[in-house]
């Protein structure tokens, strides 16, 4: 009990953590570097490393007994994050380096590929002062937490992926900037999303010519879809013909659609009709030739909404009916 607090704790602490068996101690450690919230699986695997001669479910028992752990919805988790504290500042530095050690080892055993850890590996790799690995981890966080629509959490792991990235490697700088602008966009924060947008439009400028045009071709299209929510729709139609003529040169269709489709909707905006419906199509008949079913969908919706304004409505109903039929 003394190396585990070595400058004492309170009386009540020291009950509690002798009432749990010395062999015990180790895994309990473990589990405070791991964190406030008890992973089973990933102690059930560390009890399997360790060699520890108990079952996990006869750990949790003594821990519940002793009041350490609690067990809320079949959830578990440390009943006093006091203890959680103590039991950390009882570690040295390099016992706490070793216990990061084996939890990653555990983690990447037993959640091979899975983003939904991501976060939990970036946290340890972060201890080892391992800042590749932190960032790969990172950025899987980032876009698990934007698939699930967490999109503060998701800022926050993309910022700290960017941070990690070497100032050499514009293209990793590219990916990251292009999918927190997305999930700025989401968040509705223009301001964010017009400096990450003005970031990428540098980078991609920094870029090899063939590479830098392709991703210029993507900044163009992100610039006019910002400059569109925006209601700068004039701005939204340049970026949209800089970006058709960007996809030209790099001979990327699925580019020339979005383009048609973003041309289409300014226009659209700005109630000139005919001509967004000129567009649209174009944008439908590139997309259905490339199977680009999300712009294939969208360009027939805003068809629709063309259609309607035209008071065309059996051809808004056909369009409409059209479009859900080919949603992704």
């Amino acid at each position: 009990l003394h190396r585990l607090f070595p400058y004492g704790i309170e009386s009540t602490i020291q009950r509690q953590i002798n009432r749990l068996p010395k062999s015990m101690h180790p895994l309990l450690r473990a589990a405070a570097v791991a964190g406030s919230i008890i992973d089973l699986s990933l102690l059930r695997q560390l009890i399997s490393q360790l060699g520890d001669p108990f079952l996990l479910s006869d750990w949790l028992i003594q821990c519940v007994s002793a009041a350490i752990l609690e067990i809320d919805k079949g959830q578990c988790r440390f009943a006093d994050e006091t203890l959680r504290l103590k039991l950390l500042e009882a570690l040295s530095e390099d016992e706490k380096i070793n216990w990061h050690k084996y939890i990653i080892d555990a983690l990447e055993s037993i959640y091979v590929y899975d983003p939904a850890h991501a976060a939990t590996l970036a946290y340890h790799w972060q201890h080892l002062g391992n800042s590749h690995k932190e960032q790969r981890y990172a950025r899987l966080a980032g876009e698990y937490a934007s698939q699930h629509y967490d999109y503060e959490t998701a800022v926050t792991h993309f910022t700290r992926a960017l941070t990690l990235t070497p100032t050499d490697n514009l293209a990793e700088q590219c990916d990251l900037l292009m999918a927190r602008e997305q999930v700025y966009h989401f968040l509705g924060d223009r301001d964010a999303q017009k400096d990450d947008l003005t970031r990428l439009a540098e980078i991609a400028d920094m870029l090899p010519a063939e590479l830098g045009r392709v991703w210029c071709t993507q900044v163009a299209l992100r610039l006019g879809a910002f400059a569109e929510v925006t209601g700068e729709y004039t701005v939204a139609i340049v970026a949209a013909t800089e970006a058709l003529r960007l996809a030209a040169i790099t001979q990327t269709p699925e580019h020339e659609a979005a383009s048609y489709l973003l041309w289409g909707q300014a226009l659209l905006r700005q109630g000139k009709y005919q001509e967004s419906q000129e567009k649209l199509k174009l944008s439908q008949a590139q997309a259905e030739a490339q199977q680009l079913s999300q712009i294939y969908a969208d360009s027939l919706r805003f068809q629709g909404v063309v259609a309607s304004e035209l008071c065309q409505f059996s051809q808004a109903k056909q369009l409409n009916e059209a479009e859900l039929s080919r949603s992704p």
